[in-house]
């Protein structure tokens, strides 16, 4: 962006930034405002009031039309067969599943979390892993790549007993889980 931009992103999760985009943020923390609140404010600061705000949003969302309808294919279907086709074979091993699942076990035992991973969160790390994989050309998913794309599919599922994790990000509290977590060697791969 131009120098004399100013980008404002708005998150309560900031472990849902890359950390690229955080280093390169000043980090401001506030408390959370209701949206009610908001609204008032903005119809009082602008003179709008409440429902006339929301038929404009609803009038510039009719003129705009629907913007699903504008999207334009990427590839065909036979293509995307192929794609899904090639992440199916790739191979994940046992122990690698048991890893997957441990680390999200390990989320639902700690006790600075209020929820943890679930099993579905699990079976997307596995698609992930599995789909990353295929990319790269590799035939099978390793421990690495469970612990490296663990802390990016698992950091937005957890919720930490502190709401804004105020020296922590969630990708942080996910690397310090992962190391507790004992890795599949070898030979049991």
């Amino acid at each position: 962006p131009p120098e004399y931009a100013i980008i404002f992103l708005l998150t309560t999760n900031r472990g849902a930034f890359l950390d690229t985009i955080l280093s390169r943020c000043i980090l401001l923390e506030t408390k959370p405002v209701s949206g009610k609140m908001i609204e008032r404010y903005l119809g009082e600061r602008y003179k709008i009031p409440e429902e006339e705000a929301e038929l404009d949003l609803l009038e510039r969302y009719v003129k705009k039309g629907n913007t699903l309808s504008s999207l334009q294919a990427v590839c065909d279907v036979q293509t995307l067969l192929e794609m899904r086709q090639a992440c199916e074979q790739v191979t994940v091993h046992r122990s690698i599943l048991e890893y997957a699942r441990n680390i999200a076990k390990r989320t639902r035992e700690e006790k600075k979390l209020a929820l943890g991973v679930s099993t579905r969160g699990v079976i997307a790390l596995i698609s992930m892993a599995r789909a990353y994989a295929a990319v790269c050309g590799e035939e099978f998913v390793t421990p690495d790549r469970i612990k490296e794309l663990a802390p990016l599919v698992y950091a937005h599922r957890i919720i930490s007993e502190d709401p804004f994790l105020t020296q922590r990000t969630t990708k942080d509290v996910m690397r310090d889980l992962i190391k507790a977590v004992e890795v599949p060697t070898e030979d049991v791969l």
